[in-house]
């Protein structure tokens, strides 16, 4: 049952793939119907025409668009451009401020550590080594976001 149903799903998609091939190989000459021309084309005088490249202008086909011709875009215009650099560095700044986050969870929990030592050697020289290396891993991160912050307001490339 099986093959049957995949014979009969695969005639049909051949049956298509021709008459679509059919449809393309008309479109050399004039054409008498819509069925001649290809997809999103309609037959207007004997010859195939596209409407929507009709109707929209190819970029450059008319000089600049202005916002007086489309005012729908005007405030496109006075978005800030950005470039790869700032990319960059947002991205960068993120993640460390995503960083500086979790140390600073991290710290509490270790804080909890060091609380709830009990007067265990062990546990609370591991909670002060845990806090002291959040401490400069945090100290690190504030320099790597302000270097980075610092970096990204210079114009090395801007002429």
């Amino acid at each position: 049952m099986k093959k049957i149903a995949l014979t009969i799903s695969l005639l049909i998609t051949n049956i298509f793939l021709l008459g679509t091939l059919q449809a393309y190989a008309a479109t050399e000459g004039p054409c008498q119907t819509n069925a001649n021309c290809g997809p999103g084309e309609v037959c207007n005088s004997g010859v195939c025409v596209n409407y929507v490249d009709e109707l929209l202008p190819r970029p450059g086909e008319y000089g600049e668009p202005t916002r007086e011709q489309y005012p729908e875009t005007a405030t496109i215009g006075d978005l800030p451009e950005i470039g790869t650099a700032e990319v960059f560095a947002g991205i960068v700044k993120t993640i460390l401020g995503w960083s500086m986050l979790i140390t600073l969870a991290a710290l509490v929990i270790a804080g909890i550590y060091y609380l709830t030592s009990q007067g265990d050697e062990e546990s609370l020289s591991k909670a002060k080594s845990t806090i002291i290396y959040l401490l400069l891993g945090m100290a690190i991160m504030a320099a790597a976001y302000g270097i980075v912050a610092g970096v990204a307001q210079f114009d090395f490339f801007k002429t």
